[in-house]
């Protein structure tokens, strides 16, 4: 995925000018032309957002919440007497783990349709969560 930056004030004729499938940056900010023609304004932090302009010139959108978890790997946990010292695989079934920030990288990836991992979109009063698990 091509990546441009735009500097000064906006320009039109320059963002047109761009071919779909890249990520603008223009005054902090990041803007990818989605594959669809719809064009999301990330936002990253703990929690990445992005709002998805349906139609660009009328402000139209949808906004996603990202969130990653990363998996905890199997766990080696203590079973028996502790003079035993037999340690034994315990595996994990309920897919938790710890919080970590969405890079923007698994956003974009997410966006264009090529993340590759276990995604868990749910829409719950009216706003799209989607949860990238990362092992």
């Amino acid at each position: 995925m091509p990546t441009k930056t735009m500097t000064g004030e906006w320009c039109q004729d320059t963002w047109d000018s761009y071919p779909l499938d890249t990520l603008v940056r223009f005054e902090g900010e990041n803007y990818y032309k989605m594959l669809n023609g719809h064009v999301a304004m990330i936002t990253q932090g703990n929690t990445g957002v992005a709002d998805i302009y349906h139609d660009w010139d009328n402000g139209d959108y949808d906004t996603h919440y990202f969130n990653t978890v990363k998996i905890v790997p199997d766990a080696v946990g203590f079973m028996g007497d502790s003079n035993d010292l037999n340690w034994t695989p315990m595996k994990r079934a309920d897919k938790q783990g710890h919080s970590k920030p969405t890079t923007l990288k698994d956003i974009v990836a997410y966006l264009n349709n090529s993340y590759v991992g276990e995604t868990v979109v749910e829409n719950k009063w009216g706003k799209t969560y989607i949860t990238l698990y990362k092992e």
